[in-house]
């Protein structure tokens, strides 16, 4: 009897499993281009060839060896509404395991994970994915 297994990003991500032999990867397949910014938009601002060698420097070692919660940062669950400018896209589950990675300065690629995988799902030069306080203002 054959069975029917689900795809690794309609699992469920609540609790983050990670094979320790496995280095970070990252997909594309889920870049949710009506929020946030477009690849053209930030390959005009200088953006985009600096995230790919962002990205290249993770896929070379394990994703859970480089969380430090400053440069990559997993959040858990998607920000509360008051907390953020995005809509939680239909092609996720809602348990996912979201997460950031910072490009230079506000700039960040937000996704969420899957074992190894960081699926894109935004790109945010303005650092609205999840919204802090301001601190020293």
């Amino acid at each position: 009897m054959k069975i029917k297994k689900k795809k690794p990003h309609l699992e469920k991500s609540s609790e983050l499993k990670v094979d320790e032999n496995e280095n970070f990867c990252f997909s594309l397949e889920h870049h949710d281009h009506s929020q946030g910014q477009s690849f053209a938009e930030w390959e005009k601002d200088g953006l985009l060839s600096k995230a790919m060698e962002v990205l290249k420097g993770y896929c070379k070692d394990k994703l859970i060896s480089q969380v430090d919660g400053n440069k990559f940062t997993i959040y858990g669950g998607f920000p509360p509404k008051d907390k953020t400018k995005f809509k939680f896209p239909k092609n996720i589950t809602k348990d996912a395991n979201w997460g950031r990675i910072h490009i230079n300065g506000k700039t960040v690629i937000v996704g969420h994970i899957v074992r190894n995988k960081f699926y894109v799902v935004f790109l945010d030069k303005n650092h609205e994915f999840w919204i802090a306080e301001k601190k020293h203002t």
